[in-house]
């Protein structure tokens, strides 16, 4: 069994369609083998009839059909959006013979990566990239965190009692890679993740469970060399947007080429560039007074 899945949940909404179908351009661009049988796509989503333009490639695209209520029964009770996540992968394990890599629709593929499929494959855990230790209490959600699990214990159905340390590195969640073999963990994940949601609903209880347990059965390896990750860039689903209406009569071969005018880490910098040009009083008043944000720029597609 040698086969890795890209898995990713786009429901609810066409901004999530956009950005997963980006994703996937961007895979096609910087692989030239693509169409070979090593790396296949699993789509779970409540819009398929959005993905109409892979439906010519069945043996690399496969979409799995959610409902809303099966969405709400993966949120549990009380209703965390995270959670959804774990309950999908453990749903990808019970019906795929293959390695995983999970990534957020907001993520895409920087460059050829084959070392990253051969890493899943010699079953080292990848995530995202390293946010830093805990107990540095580097930012807020850090310090909250770092309060919150000092003096907890968890304990899970198994009976298993878990002391998360304030030295554990917390991990983006954005990427995962875990090999078939450890699939086995997700269960502990959402347990421990369901037990400290109760205790304490931040929204990273999900990316902590994850971290905590795939760095506690073996050591982490960062996947942002390869992949990029624009969870800040919600301006990228304007310029997305017109991408897809622009060449909205193409097919998935053109939009692949084409899907390179538009990369949000070029775009990501210009809004830096931006920034760094108003004078802080300025700043303040666009941002925290008039709520006004800078608005991605219109490209010019050819």
């Amino acid at each position: 069994m040698n086969k890795i899945y890209i898995v990713l949940q786009a429901y609810s909404h066409r901004n999530y369609v956009n950005e997963a179908l980006y994703l996937i351009f961007s895979y096609i661009r910087n692989h030239k083998n693509w169409l070979s049988n090593e790396v296949a796509f699993v789509i779970y989503t409540d819009l398929a009839e959005e993905f109409a333009i892979l439906q010519k490639y069945t043996d690399i695209f496969f979409i799995e059909s959610i409902n809303q209520s099966q969405i709400i029964d993966w949120h549990g009770e009380p209703a965390f959006l995270h959670r959804g996540k774990i309950k999908m992968i453990e749903d990808f394990f019970q019906k795929y013979e293959g390695h995983l890599l999970y990534m957020d629709t907001d993520t895409y593929f920087l460059k050829e990566s084959s070392e990253i499929f051969e890493k899943i494959r010699a079953k080292r855990n990848l995530m995202h990239t390293a946010e830093g230790k805990i107990s540095s209490k580097k930012n807020p959600i850090f310090n909250k965190i770092y309060k919150f699990i000092k003096n907890q214990h968890f304990t899970i159905s198994t009976g298993k009692t878990i002391k998360i340390p304030t030295e554990t590195i917390m991990w983006n969640a954005g990427v995962i890679g875990l090999h078939h073999s450890k699939k086995y963990l997700i269960q502990e994940i959402l347990e421990l993740c369901d037990v400290m949601y109760k205790k304490y609903d931040k929204h990273v209880m999900e990316q902590l469970s994850f971290s905590y347990i795939l760095e506690n059965d073996n050591f982490i390896e960062a996947s942002d060399a390869y992949i990029f990750h624009y969870w800040d860039f919600k301006e990228f689903r304007k310029t997305l947007k017109e991408f897809f209406d622009f060449y909205s009569d193409t097919d998935l071969l053109t939009m692949a080429e084409k899907s390179w005018q538009i990369m949000p880490q070029k775009l990501i910098a210009d809004r830096a560039i931006y920034y760094q040009k108003l004078p802080s009083w300025k700043k303040f008043v666009e941002v925290k007074i008039k709520r006004k944000e800078w608005q991605a720029p219109s490209v010019k597609l050819i």
